[in-house]
């Protein structure tokens, strides 16, 4: 087989997945004719262009590009699920891969992004909220999720909070937080911020903290909460996101 060829023919005839040829820098060098149709942009507009121009002003100040980039030049690849701008200056989410490809002595830097805009307003439209966080919560492995019931005990993890926390072993139902035998749950100020959120139902928007990871280096999270009371019966899920960040200021 004529990879060569075989990959022309994708690139050409892709309609769904949108593909950039980008350099190391992430320069824009090309894109297909399913990347215009999603986004807009013809070659001659983009061309020359940073990729950068594609993220939100939010995901630019908190690096993503400048992230994606180092991670696809060191591992060879990397992938993300975030808002990506329009032409016309509309957001739509997506789901891509970056893929680090060789040719003769350069490098390339190909990017497969689809649009997921459709199907994700049709799921926010036709899903239970519950259902929809649930499924979330049991898909994602790269957002660290907990959830806690009303008496602050832990009814579930996934394992990107199992990551970000460095926890080996498993986090039974109805745990203590401070079973979780890590410094940053025995904080009195982390506790007393959930039992506010457990009283009130008032979710926490952005709150930082900062622990220190297992090989000594300062980590600075982004905290989130989402209630969600069962229907048919008063029983409440509290959702926590965490998220790693470069800063507080954003």
């Amino acid at each position: 087989m004529n990879t060569a060829e075989f990959f022309q023919a994708y690139y050409d005839n892709a309609k769904v997945n949108c593909i950039l040829i980008m350099d190391p820098e992430g320069m824009i060098i090309k894109v297909n004719k399913g990347f215009t149709n999603n986004f807009g942009y013809k070659n001659d507009e983009i061309n020359g262009q940073h990729f950068s121009i594609l993220f939100t002003d939010k995901d630019r100040q908190v690096e993503k590009p400048h992230h994606e980039l180092k991670k696809v030049l060191a591992s060879g690849q990397a992938n993300d699920e975030n808002f990506m701008v329009h032409q016309n200056g509309s957001v739509i989410w997506c789901t891509g891969e970056s893929v680090l490809v060789p040719s003769g002595d350069e490098h390339y830097i190909v990017k497969d992004i689809m649009n997921l805009q459709t199907r994700k307003q049709m799921k926010l439209l036709l899903t239970d909220p519950e259902e929809l966080i649930d499924t979330i919560f049991h898909s994602s492995d790269e957002i660290p999720l907990m959830i806690l019931d009303g008496a602050m005990r832990i009814q579930k993890v996934n394992s990107a909070f199992k990551k970000l926390f460095d926890i080996q072993q498993d986090v039974v139902e109805h745990a203590k937080l401070s079973d979780l035998k890590h410094p940053f749950w025995d904080a009195q100020v982390l506790k007393n911020e959930l039992r506010t959120l457990i009283v009130s139902k008032v979710p926490i928007t952005n709150s930082f903290h900062t622990f220190l990871n297992n090989k000594g280096e300062s980590i600075i999270i982004s905290i989130k909460s989402k209630c969600v009371q069962n229907q048919g019966s008063a029983i409440t899920k509290f959702y926590i996101m965490f998220e790693e960040v470069s800063d507080t200021s954003n």
